[in-house]
Formats: C-alpha cells, structure tokens, sequence
C-alpha cells in the first residue's frame, strides 16, 4: 500500500467523525448541515484519491481521479455557504462588507 494512499483513508474517517460530529451535536442547525456537506465533500475527494495513488494503470486511475473531481469540485460551494451562513449569524452589516470588498477588490485603473 502506498503512503499517500493510507493517509488518504485515515483522512477519510477524520473528515466523517468530523462531520457526523457536528450534525449529530444539533442535526437542525444549517452552520451543521452544511459542515457535514462539506466534509462529505473532502471524504470522497480523499477516497478517490486513494483509489487514484494505488491504481494499476491509467484508465483505473483516470476512473478515480474523475471519482475524486465530485468532491474537489464540489466543496468550494459548501464552503462559500458556510463562510456566507457564519458571517451573516455574527455581522450584521453583511452587505457592507460584502460591498466593500468588491468596490475595494477593483484596484484596475479605468480611462
């Protein structure tokens, strides 16, 4: 078994006790819901990662590579859902700040 392939599956336990802790800690709270999504997330990027180290040739590896895109893919919109749900629970001027990232993000000159 490779190295990187055994982290991997350690990974994917980690990222589901971390997961299921929280939803089982308040299953109707959304900031909950959605760590568990994205968690799901890492585990299957994880297994398929595991999968691909560990292949024999390449069609297996480009199979669990395209296995492992679900979750790397997928974790970037769990992610702006949980920044987006945990910023608007304890800041109140959301939509200042929102405003004031993208107004002061634009530093190209314009004629």
């Amino acid at each position: 078994m490779n190295l990187y392939s055994a982290i991997n599956q350690v990974l994917i336990f980690v990222y589901l006790f971390l997961g299921l802790r929280a939803l089982l800690f308040n299953p109707r709270g959304k900031i909950n819901k959605i760590f568990f999504f994205l968690n799901l997330c890492f585990s299957v990027w994880a297994f398929g990662s595991s999968f691909v180290y560990i292949s024999p040739d390449k069609a297996s590896a480009l199979f669990w590579f395209k296995f492992s895109s679900i979750g790397f893919i997928t974790f970037p919109f769990f992610l702006v859902m949980l920044f987006n749900n945990v910023i608007s629970k304890y800041i109140k001027f959301k939509t200042f700040i929102l405003h004031s990232i993208f107004i002061f993000g634009d530093t190209e000159k314009r004629h």
